[in-house]
């Protein structure tokens, strides 16, 4: 639980400073709060399923650290040649396998830590910005379990 609890504020952190909103606690109640714990959460639970999806398809041989366990994913999900899946932007490839990010695939220190706080409504950043995303720092925390 610990892990997730950084790895959520490192997540955070990222967020809120590439979207130039003030740090806040607990319950987000302003729009652009509600907008960066909604895509801190989605980071947090990308993350996840990736860290179980190496668990489950990683062998010594590839790791499938980074950004390729994404490319992977999204090659099983969709039989779509590596060559596309590396040509299509991180927000599309996010987009195809929209169905695995939900707090209810996570494990349960995740929900734990993130269902307390969902929002009554939803409000959403125009775009998916790669700079929230960096697999390779986010990893320190996952490996850690």
């Amino acid at each position: 639980m610990e892990n997730y609890v950084k790895l959520f504020e490192l997540i955070k952190t990222r967020v809120l400073k590439n979207h130039s909103i003030p740090w806040f606690h607990g319950h987000a109640e302003t729009t652009d709060e509600i907008k960066g714990f909604l895509r801190t959460s989605q980071i947090l639970i990308l993350e996840s399923v990736l860290h179980e999806y190496r668990r489950e398809n990683a062998t010594i041989y590839e790791p499938l650290d980074g950004i390729k366990a994404l490319h992977h994913l999204v090659f099983k999900q969709t039989n779509w040649t590596f060559e596309n899946i590396r040509s299509t932007p991180i927000p599309d490839l996010i987009l195809c396998i929209q169905n695995l990010i939900t707090l209810e695939k996570t494990p349960q220190a995740v929900q734990m830590l993130v269902s307390p706080y969902v929002p009554d409504e939803t409000y959403t950043f125009e775009s998916f910005d790669i700079n929230d995303w960096d697999p390779k720092e986010n990893s320190r925390y996952l490996n850690l379990d």
